[in-house]
């Protein structure tokens, strides 16, 4: 997407989140997104095709990690498995840019990254039960748990790389902390 068309897309999205914290999802019409964005309704549309595809610009990571990343996962190491989440996650923020993904946190709509409803969440979790079932990570480990922390030390590494303006290696930083953390976890063979 073209630099301006991503300023007016996370424009639209920055307005639409401010609404909807304000007022609640269903109270907020696509009208009062228009005048407080500055936009046109032809131009919302251009981007959106309904209010509730405003939520798109965030769902489509759970896509990409359902067809991309879940049939890399091999349930065989958790540590290459961690790694190889994390690297594609890194990735696809790298590859979102900046722009949406600030705009995902001044919006406060990043906690729909780490809700573990999503799939994304839901992969991570199947990662870590899976390596608890097979002996790799103590008993006692929560997977809901380690996977919500785990997706907080990331969180806290992209939000450092916007705070950097791009300017730190996204995925070395996250797949280090990731895999610190996860090595703590597994059982002593």
């Amino acid at each position: 997407m073209p630099k301006k068309n991503q300023i007016i897309y996370n424009q639209i999205l920055h307005v639409a989140g401010n609404l909807i914290q304000q007022k609640g999802y269903d109270h907020v019409t696509v009208a009062e997104i228009v005048k407080a964005a500055h936009v046109s309704l032809g131009t919302f549309y251009n981007y959106f095709p309904s209010k509730a595809s405003l939520l798109s610009g965030v769902r489509k990571i759970d896509t990409y990690f359902e067809e991309i990343v879940a049939p890399l996962i091999q349930y065989q190491d958790v540590e290459k498995d961690i790694y190889t989440f994390f690297l594609k996650y890194g990735e696809y923020i790298e590859q979102d840019g900046i722009e949406t993904v600030g705009g995902l946190y001044l919006n406060h709509q990043v906690k729909l990254l780490i809700s573990l409803d999503t799939p994304l969440c839901q992969l991570l979790v199947r990662i870590l039960e899976n390596a608890r079932e097979k002996g790799q990570l103590s008993e006692d480990t929560a997977s809901k748990k380690l996977s919500r922390q785990l997706m907080m030390c990331a969180q806290g590494v992209m939000m450092q790389w916007i705070v950097c303006c791009g300017q730190l290696d996204i995925k070395k930083e996250i797949c280090e902390i990731t895999g610190a953390m996860i090595r703590a976890y597994q059982t002593k063979s």
